[in-house]
């Protein structure tokens, strides 16, 4: 069976005018199902930008990504974007939130956008919520409640749902 996330030999760079910056070079990771990993460092040296090749938010500049053994980069932008969404779950440093909306309805959001029946999204977002710890705070606003765990749940319900977070 073929890892679920596997990164063979990845490479970035970015051009800075005439200069080219080496963020990552020759970066490698395998991750089983249901495996758990962390990535550390200090500062500087390409956590954020490992994990954006990886979530297929940024192609590498060379190097494989593949997902159950495909090839992300391999697919139409419209297809790598329907896989993005419905398969991986994101959960930014910075939460984005939306703080005219309860934690429930920051939630429930992703089922909506998936375009689900609101009880349903909403069950699932209360589901997620209790998770995290939250199921006491659903009617709270993102301004007054811890927002790492909303956002987390905001991310759970993504069917075949991959996390990856960068901080």
């Amino acid at each position: 069976m073929a890892p679920l996330v596997e990164a063979r030999g990845v490479h970035k760079s970015y051009w800075l005018g005439e200069k080219e910056i080496h963020v990552l070079r020759g970066a490698s990771f395998s991750l089983e199902p249901g495996e758990m990993a962390s990535l550390v460092g200090p500062s500087g040296v390409g956590k954020s930008t490992f994990l954006h090749v990886i979530g297929t938010l940024d192609p590498p500049t060379a190097g494989t990504v593949l997902f159950e053994g495909q090839d992300a980069f391999s697919m139409s932008e419209e297809h790598l974007a329907g896989f993005r969404n419905n398969s991986i779950g994101f959960v930014f440093q910075f939460h984005y939130l939306l703080p005219e909306f309860t934690a429930l309805q920051n939630a429930a959001m992703p089922g909506l956008i998936h375009r689900q029946p609101r009880e349903k999204a909403e069950a699932q977002a209360r589901e997620m919520l209790e998770i995290v710890g939250l199921g006491d705070r659903l009617d709270h606003r993102a301004c007054c409640s811890p927002t790492s765990r909303p956002a987390t749940s905001t991310r759970l319900p993504a069917k075949g749902f991959t996390r990856f977070s960068a901080s």
